[in-house]
Formats: C-alpha cells, sequence, structure tokens
C-alpha cells in the first residue's frame, strides 16, 4: 500500500514538473507562485511517505527479527582443506592417547559371544572394497540399461574414487608402519615408518593399521552417492550411520584403532568429492572449468606395470 502511495505521489511531481515546464512562462506570477506551493506540498508528502515506510519496517523487525534478511547465513562457515587436516590430525593425538583402553573394551567386546563376533564381522564387511566395486558396476548397468546419465557418473566418480583411495591410503600405510591391536607389541602400538616392502609384505598387520582403508573407502564411496544426489536428504544420516558401524566393526575386530579413522574419513570425503567434481568421460561439456580435480591413468613403463593417481587442488 505504501509503495502504491510513494508511486502516485512521483506521478503527481512528475505531472507538475511537465506543467510547470510547458506553462510556466506564460502564467501569471499567481499561479506560479500557487504552483510553487503544490510542489513543495507532493514532496513533503513523499519524504513523509518515505519516513513512515521505514519506521514500519524498523517495527517490524522489532516484533519479527525473522522478517528481515540474516546476512549471517550468507557467510560461509565451511572448514578449508587445511583446517579439516590439522582438525584430523588433532582428533587423532587426543585418540591415540585413549588407544590401548578402548581398544581392550573393544576386544573384550568381540570375545563376548558369537553374535557380537558375527555383528562385527558383518560390519567390516560393509567396508570392503568388493561391496563398492559392486555398488559402482550396479550404477553403470542401471545408467546403460535406462540412458540414465546420471548413474552413468555416479558409477563412473564411484570406479575412480575407489581407486584414488586405495592408492594413496596404501602410500600412507607403507609410510606410517604402525600395528593393528591384534598384533601390537606395545600400548597403542609401534610405529616403523618406512618400513622394509619386504618385510611389510610377510607380516601386513604389523604395519598396516593407519590410516584405515576400509574407513576410507566407505566414506569416499558414500560421499560420491551424497555429491551426485543432494535432492536425497536421507542419504546423509544414512551414511554417517554405515561410517560409525564399520569403525565399530574394525575396532571390535582389532583391525584398527579408534585413532586410524579421523584421516582416513578425511581422505574419503575430499577424494569422493573430488571424482564427483571432476570432468569425466559422461560429462556433457568440461563445466568445472580449473576446480580441484582428480585423474587416473594405466602407467606403462620399462618392466612395470602400474596406475598414476594425478590430484589438483
Amino acid at each position: 500500500m505504501l509503495n502504491v502511495s510513494a508511486g502516485l505521489a512521483v506521478c503527481l511531481l512528475v505531472l507538475c514538473a511537465l506543467v510547470c515546464t510547458a506553462s510556466g512562462q506564460d502564467m501569471p506570477a499567481f499561479r506560479r507562485h500557487d504552483l510553487g506551493r503544490t510542489r513543495a506540498d507532493s514532496s513533503m508528502m513523499l519524504l513523509d511517505l518515505q519516513f513512515s515506510s521505514r519506521m514500519e519496517e524498523s517495527l517490524q523487525f522489532a516484533v519479527e527479527p525473522h522478517a528481515q534478511p540474516n546476512l549471517m547465513m550468507h557467510t560461509s562457515l565451511r572448514p578449508t582443506l587445511m583446517e579439516k587436516l590439522i582438525g584430523a590430525g588433532f582428533l587423532t593425538a587426543v585418540l591415540i592417547t585413549a588407544d590401548d583402553h578402548t581398544a581392550r573394551r573393544s576386544e573384550r567386546w568381540y570375545a563376548r559371544s558369537p553374535k557380537e563376533r558375527n555383528l562385527s564381522d558383518s560390519f567390516v564387511m560393509m567396508g570392503d572394497g568388493a561391496p563398492h566395486l559392486g555398488l559402482a558396476g550396479a550404477f553403470a548397468v542401471f545408467g546403460f540399461a535406462t540412458s540414465d546419465r546420471r548413474a552413468l557418473r555416479t558409477g563412473s566418480a564411484m570406479v575412480r574414487a575407489i581407486l584414488g583411495t586405495g592408492l594413496l591410503v596404501q602410500t600412507l600405510k607403507r609410510t606410517f608402519g604402525r600395528q593393528r591391536p591384534s598384533h601390537a607389541t606395545r600400548p597403542r602400538g609401534s610405529w616403523r615408518p618406512f618400513p622394509d616392502q619386504r618385510q611389510y609384505h610377510k607380516n601386513i598387520p604389523a604395519f598396516d593399521a593407519f590410516p584405515s582403508g576400509h574407513i576410507a573407502t566407505t566414506t569416499t564411496t558414500l560421499t560420491v552417492l551424497m555429491e551426485s544426489y543432494p535432492e536425497a536428504t536421507w542419504l546423509r544420516p544414512v551414511s554417517y550411520a554405515i561410517i560409525g558401524a564399520v569403525g565399530f566393526g574394525l575396532a571390535n575386530a582389532g583391525m584398527h584403532w579408534y585413532s586410524d579413522f579421523p584421516l582416513g574419513i578425511i581422505l574419503g570425503h575430499l577424494i569422493g568429492k573430488l571424482a564427483v567434481h571432476s570432468a569425466s568421460v559422461f560429462d556433457d561439456s568440461t563445466r568445472y572449468g580449473r576446480e580441484p580435480s582428480m585423474t587416473i591413468n594405466p602407467l606403462l613403463t620399462e618392466g612395470r606395470v602400474g596406475v598414476e593417481l594425478h590430484i589438483a587442488l
């Protein structure tokens, strides 16, 4: 209503100005004086309307604060990559201090009955690479059968994320060389950085605890799903529950310490997002520009065959 009144006042002002310009010179003095007073009165009316409108908005904000836009909501509070890595490092350090205690409790729970053992083993299987590759294959088959390009992109991103996570995690395992709880020779396990690779392959559980590959693979697969289908809001709580269940089973089975999980989660999340938001062969265009990307290519050199992982941040 106020906007309509203000518009009418502006129209009156414009009309008065046109009349004054067209016939001001031919008017008697008293007519020009009256027109000047009319113009002044209209200007005061417009100012009064603007003042009243602002007062009404201020009163509305005082009574209903949510009616005004919250500028803080537009401020990004998401942590940066460096902040995530620092947070994962801090959480890992905190959990290491309690690893011996939590490992003993998990061991007692696992040995309590066959039911607990079977449940933990089932959770561990959920984090194995085979089910995740099977899920990626299912998306690919569904995409080809129904010409669903998003399903095809999801399957492609899952494969790239799983392979990329596996390569990175295996490199870190061979870097840190931490013992599993089931093979620990001292509280919280021994750390033997850069172990001899022959010894590593002869006794893998003595070197491959940190970080957790099961957790990283589970996180990267579920991250691809959540990023590919953001409208499925139920995926997020279900994914968190699955990641927690896999970690619970790994700790009970003596395969990992709880401090092995934070870095695995961060790596899986990062690689999953890179796999989704990198241009793939099923994309219509390279709409992602020069954003972070990940590529995996076969590597053929003299006497060696392998896979090359390239991550651009």
